[in-house]
């Protein structure tokens, strides 16, 4: 009986510490991804793109686009505004992340001078022609998603990184943005996430975008060349910067959508 007793309190004992082990994990994945924010993200962001898109290996199309992020008391704004070619010149998009679980995004189009609100089922839609979806230019909210720490791991290059997978919270989330998961594989010494895989409601891998060319400025981590994969299709994106101003002052009129029906 003793005996008995014995094994019970030792598979318990176990029980407990798996749960206060998970526990942990998922707490430091957050502390982790949330430190990882505070390291990439300038509260004043100016910079200047070519967009190339590859269907398999053939360029199909190359873009100049114009991005600029604003951190205020209201939350964080990104305008996006495309400068080349002449056919979509002026086209523009105002991301508006507030503390709300959906973040606005607003277009606007110089050709039919319409504005519109982007819905939450329409975020998933390929964004002007390329492998990135409306949804990815919205900022991560932490509060909104799940972490957890697969594992610390050494790559070829032997340096550490961190892999840390990121569930929707919360299954209207989980609709509207099109995915199951997404898994971060975080440099260990900048937090910056040079690999972000996203996986389908079958948790098939559809698309996989990479960081390269990583440089600090102002002690902002920065990527200077992102390609997104979308195995889908067969096809990918490549963004290049060409300039980039971290901190520089930006009016508050730039990120209303307001501006961009008056900036033609």
């Amino acid at each position: 009986m003793n005996l008995l007793l014995r094994n019970i309190g030792f598979i318990a004992a176990l029980f407990f510490l798996e749960i206060y082990t998970v526990t942990c994990y998922a707490k430091d994945a957050r502390e982790i991804m949330e430190e990882s924010e505070l390291r990439t993200r300038a509260d004043n962001f100016y910079s200047e793109y070519r967009v190339e898109v590859f269907d398999q290996d053939k360029m199909i199309s190359a873009k100049h686009l114009t991005r600029m992020d604003k951190k205020t008391m209201n939350g964080r704004f990104t305008l996006l505004r495309f400068t080349h070619p002449f056919s979509i010149k002026g086209s523009s998009f105002l991301v508006e992340n507030t503390e709300a679980s959906d973040s606005n995004i607003w277009s606007y189009m110089p050709s039919t001078k319409l504005l519109r609100k982007i819905s939450g089922s329409q975020k998933q839609n390929w964004f002007m022609g390329t492998d990135f979806t409306y949804e990815d230019f919205e900022y991560n909210k932490t509060n909104f998603y799940i972490f957890e720490l697969v594992t610390r791991d050494q790559n070829l290059e032997e340096k550490s990184e961190i892999v840390i997978d990121a569930y929707p919270a919360r299954n209207n989330h989980v609709k509207s943005a099109g995915y199951s998961k997404k898994r971060y594989f975080l440099d260990n010494e900048t937090l910056y996430a040079k690999v972000v895989e996203y996986y389908d409601s079958d948790l098939r891998l559809c698309r996989r975008l990479v960081s390269e060319n990583l440089k600090v400025i102002d002690g902002i981590v920065i990527s200077g060349k992102q390609t997104m994969y979308n195995y889908k299709q067969n096809s990918k994106t490549v963004i290049t910067s060409s300039k980039t101003q971290i901190n520089k002052e930006i009016s508050d009129s730039y990120f209303t959508p307001k501006y961009l029906r008056n900036q033609d």
